[in-house]
């Protein structure tokens, strides 16, 4: 059933319906999937216009612009009940904005980079590929300040939190059966905390310019890739502002979308920290191979398990004794980690074998 909350009467409806859907439901069923709708145009902060709520039994679409939305915090802050999003920096970013703080965070696109070497997955792919449903995203720019919503607003957004309960579900049972599901509990740690500074700052980087990337697809009733392709924003989180500057300086020969594409990315790619990392360009260009190799190996994006910045640190401090780089330890060290170090020690060494590129043993 999907229930819109947007008047005090319903609010207590839907806090007596939530409590009783979360105590009847089985112990797989005990989480609840999460999204939300807001306009981010001409305003310094976000504009949140709906935050929508599943549960096993209930869709709940709820509107911040006609009722005080504090009484979510209490469902929010439980450490014991999962709560599950697509792509959820944004969401939370929003949700932190209106004082909602959440704890015991899961994001499926984040996840399903432990399963693929694809890399932010969108939510469209995600359902085609554990629900074969194509979604039409039309209402995705939709207007969510105007009000009454319309029958079809309404089915767009339920739509978001409905499929993610099952694709939760499977992507989870994916993960347990590869002793992967605690992998990335720091990170979803740090998504509870909001750390911008984390090591995972490419991806949060990556996701923001294929959001824009998507947002000006739309404006122009366009395929997005004719914009720019998940190939040049990879290169724009790896290269950072030098590359971006080169590819502007091409301005005849690119069209106005990409311009503006790089202009923007101009603005959020931070500074590059100059140091003695550029003379270490080809070793560093030797580790990216070897984790291709590795994230190929082991079916996990590269993205997940190392960044470029990392990469160079890794090449300037790898001697040291108390090196502390998030590609060598933990899972990370396991898939990548040891033979990124036992190449930089010279123990390894990157050869052709059969047609393909491996290690052999110096």
């Amino acid at each position: 059933m999907i229930h819109l909350i947007n008047s005090n009467e319903s609010v207590q409806f839907f806090l007596r319906m939530f409590a009783e859907d979360i105590e009847k439901s089985s112990v797989d069923e005990k989480f609840i999937t999460v999204d939300t709708e807001f306009i981010r145009e001409n305003l310094e902060h976000p504009l949140l216009c709906l935050i929508q709520i599943a549960t096993s039994e209930n869709a709940f679409i709820i509107d911040p612009l006609a009722i005080d939305i504090s009484f979510l915090n209490k469902i929010f802050s439980n450490e014991k009940l999962p709560k599950i999003f697509h792509s959820a920096i944004q969401d939370i970013e929003i949700l932190h904005n209106s004082n909602i703080f959440i704890k015991n965070i899961y994001d499926t696109q984040l996840y399903e980079m432990l399963l693929s070497t694809k890399e932010q997955i969108s939510y469209q792919s995600i359902v085609f590929k554990y629900l074969r449903k194509r979604l039409d995203k039309d209402y995705s720019l939709s207007d969510w300040k105007k009000r009454p919503l319309s029958k079809k607003q309404i089915k767009y957004s339920v739509g978001d939190v409905t499929f993610l309960r099952e694709i939760y579900k499977r992507q989870k049972k994916k993960l347990e059966d590869l002793n992967r599901l605690n992998w990335l509990l720091p990170e979803m740690k740090n998504l509870e905390q909001m750390h911008t500074n984390t090591d995972d700052g490419n991806i949060k980087i990556f996701h923001q310019l294929y959001e824009w990337i998507e947002k000006r697809a739309k404006e122009k009733n366009t395929n997005a890739k004719s914009i720019a392709d998940e190939h040049a924003i990879k290169r724009i989180c790896k290269k950072g502002k030098p590359y971006i500057s080169k590819m502007l300086k091409y301005r005849g020969l690119i069209n106005d979308d990409f311009k503006d594409f790089l202009i923007f990315a101009k603005e959020i790619v931070p500074d590059d920290d100059i140091s003695d990392h550029t003379k270490h360009t080809p070793i560093v260009g030797a580790l990216k191979l070897i984790l291709e190799i590795c994230s190929e190996k082991n079916s996990v994006a590269p993205m997940i398990i190392a960044n470029t910045n990392e990469l160079e640190k890794l090449v300037c401090d790898f001697k040291s004794s108390n090196i502390d780089i998030r590609c060598i330890n933990g899972w990370r060290k396991e898939i990548f980690g040891k033979y990124a170090l036992d190449f930089l020690n010279k123990k390894i060494t990157l050869a052709f074998n059969n047609d393909q590129l491996g290690f052999i043993e110096q």
